[in-house]
C-alpha cells in the first residue's frame, strides 16, 4: 500500500496516471483523424482519364465519366466544374487564370448524383457556354484546364467527402464518345471496370457550336425560300380556264383531251428550239 512514507510508491502512480492519460489522448485523435479525413473514401470516387467532345441528341457536348467503387453510396452526392483559362478584356486589361462556371445541370438538378453505376456527366454547349466558339483547330491552340469537384456525405460516419481531378486540352478527344461499360446478365447489371477509360471515334464536325448553329439557319432559311418559289411557280404555271363547267363534268372534261393541240403544241416547241 503506498503511504506518505514511500516517495518511490507516490512517484510510480503519477507517472501511471500522466502515461495512461498519454495514451488515451493519442487513440482519441487517432480516431477522430481517421474519421473527419476519409482518404481512403475519396480515392473510391475515380474519374476518366479523358474528356470527350461529340453529339447527343443532336447538341455538341462535353463530357467526361465518374464511378464509385464501394458498395455503399454517397449521400447527396454533387458535382461542379471550373474552366481556369486566361483571357483579356476588351479594355486591354490581362486577367490570368479566370475562373469561369461550367454548367453540368445546377438548373435541373443534373448535377445531384446517385451513384449506384458510373455515370457520364454532360455539359451541352450553348451561347452560354464557355467553349460556344471553340472548334477542333482552336482546341490545340488554347491554354485552359477544366477542374471538377465531386462533393458528398459518406453514408457510414455522415462526414463531407471531396473528389477532385483535372483535364487539360491536351486530355479532351474531339469526336469521341465513351464504350459501355455495363451489361444485362442473368437479370442484373455488371460493370466492367476495364471499359471505364475506353473511347471510340464517331462522326462528329470539327466546327464549334456557333458555327454549326449558323449553318443549320441558313440551311432552313434556304429551304423555306425555295419552298416559296416552288408554291408559286406551280401558283403561276396554272392557267385559269373561263369555259370550265360545274364539279359533275370536270371530271368528263378532262378525259376529253385534245390530241391534236398537244401536237401542234410540240412540233412549235420544236421549231423554236425549246427542249424540256
Amino acid at each position: 500500500m503506498v503511504t506518505a512514507y514511500c516517495p518511490e510508491g507516490i512517484i510510480l502512480l503519477m507517472a501511471q496516471s500522466i502515461i495512461g492519460s498519454v495514451i488515451d489522448a493519442l487513440m482519441v485523435g487517432c480516431m477522430f483523424v481517421k474519421i473527419s479525413r476519409p482518404k481512403k473514401r475519396a480515392e473510391t470516387l475515380i474519374f476518366s482519364k479523358k474528356c470527350v467532345v461529340s453529339h447527343r441528341d443532336e447538341k455538341l457536348c462535353l463530357m467526361f465519366r465518374i464511378g464509385d467503387l464501394r458498395d455503399s453510396h454517397m449521400v447527396d452526392a454533387k458535382i461542379r466544374a471550373k474552366l481556369i483559362k486566361s483571357r483579356q478584356t476588351k479594355e486591354g486589361e490581362f486577367i490570368p487564370l479566370e475562373q469561369s462556371e461550367i454548367n453540368l445541370g445546377y438548373d435541373t438538378g443534373e448535377d445531384r448524383l446517385f451513384l449506384v453505376e458510373p455515370q457520364i456527366i454532360c455539359h451541352f454547349i450553348n451561347d452560354h457556354s464557355p467553349f460556344w466558339e471553340m472548334s477542333a483547330e482552336a482546341l490545340k491552340r488554347e491554354q485552359f484546364e477544366i477542374i471538377v469537384i465531386l462533393e458528398g456525405i459518406v453514408e457510414a460516419t455522415g462526414m463531407t467527402c471531396q473528389a477532385k481531378t483535372s483535364y487539360t486540352e491536351d486530355e479532351i478527344l474531339w469526336g469521341h464518345r465513351f464504350e459501355p461499360c455495363m451489361t444485362l446478365e442473368k437479370g442484373a447489371f455488371r460493370v466492367d471496370y476495364s471499359h471505364f477509360d475506353k473511347t471510340f471515334d464517331v462522326q462528329t464536325p470539327w466546327a464549334s457550336a456557333k458555327e454549326m448553329l449558323e449553318l443549320k439557319e441558313n440551311e432552313q432559311n434556304d429551304r423555306s425560300t425555295l419552298s416559296l418559289y416552288w408554291d408559286n411557280m406551280f401558283q403561276t404555271g396554272i392557267p385559269e380556264d373561263p369555259n370550265m363547267e360545274s364539279a359533275d363534268g370536270s371530271q368528263e372534261n378532262h378525259n376529253r383531251m385534245d390530241i391534236p393541240s398537244i401536237a401542234e403544241g410540240s412540233r412549235e416547241c420544236d421549231s423554236n428550239d425549246l427542249h424540256v
